[in-house]
């Protein structure tokens, strides 16, 4: 039972960090593209 919750809350970590990273490789992708059109 414990080895269940323990990998239920494992998953849910998982896949939190993974939307994160998304959020933040979408976030940088914003700025670059935004910095770009601001320099030219």
């Amino acid at each position: 039972w414990t080895s269940t919750v323990f990998y239920f809350n494992f998953t849910i970590n998982r896949n939190l960090v993974i939307r994160s990273q998304c959020k933040l490789m979408l976030a940088l992708r914003v700025y670059a593209t935004g910095s770009m059109i601001s320099n030219s």
